[in-house]
């Protein structure tokens, strides 16, 4: 998660207190984040953010999808 967020690999090893290899294996995610935000148009160096929960689903759609909540 660090990664996503700029942090170089180097202050992540350290603070994991892991080798290079490990970190790399099991922690750095395969996804090379600023090719696919360039490829699909957008700025690389640009954080993007999407809100969540900011509508509130109808009545007759909660309870559709949730028939067990009261």
């Amino acid at each position: 998660m660090a990664d996503n967020f700029s942090i170089p690999a180097a202050q992540i090893s350290r603070m994991g207190k892991w080798s290079t290899d490990m970190m790399i294996n099991s922690y750095l995610t395969t996804v090379p984040y600023q090719f696919m935000k360039g490829i699909a148009g957008f700025h690389t160096h640009t954080e993007y953010h999407i809100p969540r929960g900011i509508e509130e689903p109808c009545k007759e759609l909660k309870d559709l999808v949730f028939p067990m909540v009261l």
